[in-house]
Formats: C-alpha cells, sequence, structure tokens
C-alpha cells in the first residue's frame, strides 16, 4: 500500500510538470502545477507515512499527522496567490 501511493504520487508530479510544459498561458500552467503538486506531495507523504509507521514505534505518527495536515493546509494556497499577483506583474 505503501508502495503504491508513492508512485501514486510521483505519477502526480509528473503529470503537473507535463502541464506545466504543455499548457499554454499562465492561470491554465497555475492550475496544473497546483493540483499536481497537492496531491503528489499529498499521496508521497501518506505513503512514507504508513512505512514510518510500519519501522518506527507509535511515537513518530504524530509528527507525521501534522507533517501531512499542514502541507494539506498551505500548498493549494500557493497557486492562488500567485495567480492574483500575476495581473499586478504584467
Amino acid at each position: 500500500m505503501a508502495i503504491f501511493l508513492v508512485v501514486a504520487g510521483i505519477f502526480f508530479f509528473f503529470a503537473a510538470t507535463v502541464g506545466f510544459l504543455r499548457f499554454p498561458d499562465f492561470y491554465t500552467r497555475m492550475h496544473a502545477t497546483g493540483k499536481g503538486d497537492t496531491f503528489g506531495l499529498l499521496l508521497s507523504l501518506l505513503g512514507l507515512s504508513i512505512y514510518n509507521m510500519l519501522e518506527n514505534p507509535p511515537g513518530t505518527w504524530g509528527v507525521q499527522t501534522v507533517k501531512v495536515l499542514s502541507i494539506a493546509s498551505s500548498v493549494p494556497c500557493q497557486p492562488d496567490s500567485h495567480s492574483r499577483a500575476a495581473p499586478l506583474r504584467f
């Protein structure tokens, strides 16, 4: 299960990179990278957390949960803030 989640996360990172290279304008590129990076990072961290839970004592589970929750709450805000600032730059 853990390996499947990490591989799925790598797939989303790869898909976000392809979307960034292939989409025509700034806003669609931001959408591709924002969604792909968020899902890729969450799936990868979730897979690594499951693997870590199997190898380490239960005291480290809370640290992994805090990491996943903090990233899940902050990463989707990045493309939104960049897309709002784009008209100010150009």
